[in-house]
């Protein structure tokens, strides 16, 4: 069984016997990144891609809503603004392609604050993550915050962003993150965790001190979650939106030969998580039987699951971080399993359970394809089966090229 996106050219997917079924499920429309590096929607039930130059991957996500209201119209009332500044509509080309981008301008060259902002009320204690596509037009430096509206005004993220270089300056509270989004633009991202629900202000300001009345920045796309990651933008206009889960699931494959004798490899990138649920599964829909690709707890370890008739093995390796593509093979021959990571043999184990019953689907979740709790979050570069043991040169190879 193979499946290599970069492959996928029509739209469809191929499979090489005795993979016979494949489907992929959403709900709702949901953004690609094309060839030419621009946001597209693709529509319900159809497969979501990621372009890196010409690599392609499956977009995996799991359901979200995007509690961040007109969050292409920067010009309307729910985003509330000092009167420092002025903000006009429709200025410039949007990372979408169309014409929807916001200009953010201060109108005076005083020390105040200038800043554009929306209260949105919090119905749960958690990690919120706030994301605005942002481009230069003049002003180099912008901060985001996150903070209670209400005393004591407790904050949550504070992070000045760079974006004449795309970095990140300072930030002492929460997360942050800045991502490339092309032709200039930039995806900057902070987290937070709330300790309280109600209304919060998700605010995006200028340089106060350095900011001159020509200079400001562009606007588009700016997306609050209850997640602890910012996932591909939902557009909203005048009320919440949610986007589905992206459900994948391969099934119809398996015998003897796979039982027993078998190499799986996984190529896999996974965003970061901030919790052990990320998980992609070659199994029988069970806890008894499955090979299995799960995030950690932190932002540098996967864990590798392979239980055989419920006999359990876990190996935890180091992949440097979410930002990197992992390959993971792992081979099974008999009672021995081995595990490769990235171009090298990592762990050995042998049991007295000679192989596995039913391995017959893989899904970007645990056990169930539509389980959104555990769903794959990252990206899928590429996915094979193969019905035989593949040698250690042979494996490190498929690990490391």
């Amino acid at each position: 069984m193979v499946m290599i996106p970069h492959a996928d050219k029509i739209q469809s997917i191929e499979l090489v016997k005795p993979a016979i079924g494949a489907s992929f499920r959403r709900n709702t429309i949901g953004l690609s990144e094309n060839k030419d590096g621009l946001l597209q929607e693709e529509p319900v039930d159809i497969p979501r891609r990621h372009y890196r130059g010409g690599y392609v991957s499956y977009i995996s996500e799991a359901d979200s809503t995007n509690l961040y209201t007109y969050s292409s119209d920067y010009s309307n009332a729910a985003h509330t603004r000092t009167g420092t500044v002025v903000l006009t509509d429709d200025v410039s080309v949007s990372p979408d392609g169309k014409y929807e981008a916001g200009l953010l301008k201060p109108n005076t060259e005083a020390s105040t604050g200038k800043y554009t902002q929306q209260i949105i009320n919090l119905s749960d204690i958690g990690d919120h993550t706030f994301s605005v596509y942002v481009k230069s037009s003049g002003e180099q430096f912008i901060t985001l915050r996150m903070f209670r509206n209400s005393p004591p005004y407790t904050s949550y993220t504070d992070t000045k962003f760079d974006l004449l270089d795309g970095s990140i300056v300072s930030g002492t509270l929460g997360s942050a993150t800045i991502e490339d989004a092309g032709n200039g633009w930039y995806r900057v991202t902070v987290t937070g965790l709330s300790t309280v629900a109600g209304a919060h202000s998700f605010r995006l300001e200028l340089d106060s001190s350095g900011t001159h009345v020509d200079d400001g920045v562009l606007l588009w796309g700016g997306q609050v979650e209850a997640s602890s990651v910012a996932t591909s933008h939902i557009p909203t206009v005048a009320t919440t939106e949610n986007r589905g889960s992206d459900d994948i699931w391969i099934s119809d494959f398996d015998g003897d030969i796979l039982n027993n004798h078998l190499s799986v490899y996984f190529n896999l990138k996974m965003f970061k998580t901030g919790d052990a649920l990320s998980k992609f599964t070659l199994g029988d829909g069970t806890s008894v039987n499955k090979i299995q690709i799960t995030s950690q707890a932190n932002s540098t370890d996967i864990a590798i699951n392979i239980t055989k008739d419920s006999d359990v093995f876990s190996y935890i390796a180091d992949i440097g971080g979410y930002s990197n593509d992992v390959k993971v093979m792992v081979t099974c021959s008999d009672n021995l399993t081995k595990i490769y990571v990235n171009g090298g043999l990592e762990f050995t184990d042998s049991s007295t359970t000679l192989g596995f019953t039913g391995l017959d689907r893989i899904i970007n979740a645990e056990y169930a394809y539509n389980d959104n709790s555990t769903k794959f979050k990252g990206l899928i570069n590429d996915i094979r089966v193969y019905p035989m043991v593949l040698s250690d040169a042979e494996a490190n190879y498929v690990t490391s090229n």
